[in-house]
C-alpha cells in the first residue's frame, strides 16, 4: 500500500502538470497540540518512516512555529513536504475527457451491481441501476 501511495502521488503530480491543472506542493504539518500528544506523534512519525514515507521531519515546537507562528504545538510536529493541493474540478474534467477520448462513457447517478471482462478482453460489461428511476441496465 505504501509503495503504491508514493508511486501514485508521483503519477498524480505528473498528470496534473501534463494537463496544465493548477497544483502546488504546499506541505503539511501534523501537530501535537500539547505534551500529552507528543508520544502519539512520535509513534506516527516512526511508523510512517518505517513504511518509507519520504522526507518526513520531526520538528520541535519552535521549528514548527517558525513555519506557522500562530500554531499551537507544544508536543512538536511532523512536516510532510510533499503534501499538496490541486484544482479538483479541473482534475475530474480531465479524467472525464480521458475516458471519452478513449471510447468510454461516463455515467452518473448510477450504482454498479456487477460486471465481467468482455470475451475479447477489450473492456467490461457492467450491470447497473439508475438511482433515480431504478432502471437496470
Amino acid at each position: 500500500k505504501n509503495r503504491m501511495c508514493h508511486r501514485g502521488r508521483g503519477l498524480l503530480y505528473d498528470y496534473l502538470a501534463e494537463r496544465g491543472i493548477a497544483h502546488d506542493k504546499v506541505g503539511k504539518l501534523i501537530v501535537a497540540p500539547d505534551e500529552r500528544d507528543a508520544e502519539r506523534l512520535r509513534e506516527l512519525f516512526e511508523g510512517a518512516s518505517a513504511r518509507g514515507a519520504p522526507d518526513l521531519e520531526m520538528l520541535t515546537p519552535a521549528q514548527a512555529r517558525a513555519m506557522e507562528p500562530a500554531l499551537r504545538c507544544d508536543g512538536g510536529a511532523i512536516h510532510s513536504p510533499h503534501t499538496g493541493i490541486f484544482d479538483s474540478h479541473a482534475y475530474m474534467s480531465a479524467l472525464h475527457a480521458d475516458v471519452e477520448n478513449s471510447g468510454g462513457v461516463v455515467v452518473t447517478n448510477t450504482h454498479v451491481l456487477g460486471g465481467q471482462v468482455r470475451p475479447d478482453g477489450e473492456g467490461f460489461t457492467l450491470r447497473a441501476v439508475d438511482v433515480e428511476s431504478g432502471d437496470q441496465t
